[in-house]
Order: C-alpha cells, then structure tokens, then sequence
C-alpha cells in the first residue's frame, strides 16, 4: 500500500500478493491476516485460501477492512502470515499503519489565496495583513517578489520535486508533529505516493514553519545544501502573510496535511 495513515472509520483496500521463488504449488496454504493493536493486542482476524503457482507472483486479492475508530493516533500493525496445509508458518510481511480519530476540514479565519491570486495584486494582500489580518498564499511561482520588506526568492526544488519537508522548526504550526510526519503523502487522485513541493523559497524576514535542505537549482550531489523554506511567516504590520509551497490539497487522504492545514488557515 502507498497509504500508511487512515481516519477511523474509513475502509481500507490493501494489495496482498504471494512471491514464490520455489518450484512449490499451493496445496491446501492458508493465509491469516491481523490487524494488530500498538502492544501485540488483535484487532481483526480471517483466513483465507492461498493461490499460487511456482516461480512467479500472485495476487490473492485486497485485504479490506474499516479502520477502527480511535480517540487518538494510534500505531497498528497489518500482519498476513503464509501457512502450510499443516499449519506451519512458511513466512509472514508485515505493514505498519497509523490511525487517527475523525477530522473534519476547518472553516478558515485566515485569507486564504492562490500564488495568482497573490502577486496579481501584492499591495491589496499586503495591506489586508497590515490591518491584522492572515493571509495564506498557497503556491507562489518562481519569481523575486517584493512584500513590504520582506524579499521572496522563489525557484524550483534543485533535484527535482520533492517527497518531504522538515518540521523542526520550533514554530507553533507544528508543534505535535513527529519527525516523519511531513514525508510520502498518499494522493488520492492518483492513488500513489505523489510530491508534496515543487517549489522552495528564501527570505531573510522570514520564520521558518516547514524547511528544506534544497536551495540549488539543477543537481546537487557533492554540493552544500543550504536551508530553503517550504513555509514560512512573514510578520507585517499587525498581522502576517504566510507563503506556503507544500501541496496540501490534493494530499488531505493524509491526516497529517488536513491537521496542518487546519491549523495554517486558522493561524
């Protein structure tokens, strides 16, 4: 599965394939499927029928059950154990998964606005933030942009779009994120892992919320990387202007980019 982390209540379809690098035939091989509790407690349990043929790979099917419906994000092993027609245990694959209680998308208090949007009319942005308000500029293009005085230099990830960002930041935006969090966000629209920044920036006046190691433009390898920023806050006036290049919408399957978002837009 590309997908590692569910809301309770979902249903989940996960691939399970047999690999078989032997001569062998299924002949009365089971397979058993857990879903086991963080401390070995089981959840969900069934047995199937194992199919296979020698020397090659096989699809038994997806293994589909409802995400249990947990208060707080808890850690769960998916667990599908290969017998033999005596019971004995050939091998078993095991997938970690996490789950998180119901979240529902927030009502945003903050503007929230498009890079085009942005930098079609700087000075009207600029001034709604001055007066105290929020605002959100998701997705600015590559460019130099001039935002009271602050300087933003925005360009294209140096190797490529990236899969992952940094959360250590100290920054209020994420506090009670884990390390991990912000890395290979499940797409729903493509079903597959998909990139989460194409674009980083640099600004003196900003403060970092999500970084990346990514400053160079074309290949890196055996270059110092500097730190870049994925999103950042600006300070102006009584309020803030917050550039945020990390593609949270078409990601919000992942629990951690509708938490984040939820808690950018109403920042």
């Amino acid at each position: 599965t590309d997908r590692k982390t569910y809301f309770a209540g979902e249903k989940a379809a996960i691939e399970l394939f047999i690999c078989n690098d032997t001569h062998e035939i299924s002949d009365g091989h089971k397979i058993v499927c857990e879903l086991v509790e963080k401390g070995e407690k089981l959840a969900l349990e069934a047995e199937f029928d194992a199919k296979f043929m020698e020397n090659s790979s096989f699809i038994q099917g997806d293994i589909c059950f409802d995400i249990p419906k947990v208060k707080d994000r808890t850690k769960y092993t998916l667990r599908a154990i290969l017998k033999d027609k005596n019971g004995n245990i050939l091998h078993y694959c095991d997938e970690e998964l996490e789950f998180f209680p119901e979240i529902k998308k927030a009502e945003a208090t903050a503007t929230v606005i498009t890079g085009e949007e942005f930098a079609s009319d700087i000075n009207f942005f600029v001034d709604q933030a001055k007066s105290g308000k929020t605002v959100v500029v998701n997705g600015l293009s590559e460019g130099i942009y001039k935002i009271a005085d602050a300087e933003v230099k925005v360009k294209p990830c140096g190797m490529r779009a990236l899969h992952f960002v940094s959360r250590k930041t100290g920054h209020k935006l994420v506090e009670g994120f884990t390390p991990y969090d912000f890395r290979l966000w499940y797409s729903e629209k493509d079903d597959m892992i998909t990139p989460i920044i194409r674009n980083t920036f640099t600004s003196d006046q900003a403060i970092p919320i999500l970084t990346s190691g990514n400053s160079l433009r074309g290949s890196a390898w055996g270059q110092k990387l500097y730190t870049s920023l994925a999103c950042a806050q600006i300070p102006v006036g009584k309020g803030n202007i917050i550039i945020n290049e990390v593609d949270l919408e078409t990601h919000l399957k992942n629990p951690v980019a509708l938490m984040f978002m939820n808690g950018l837009y109403t920042y």
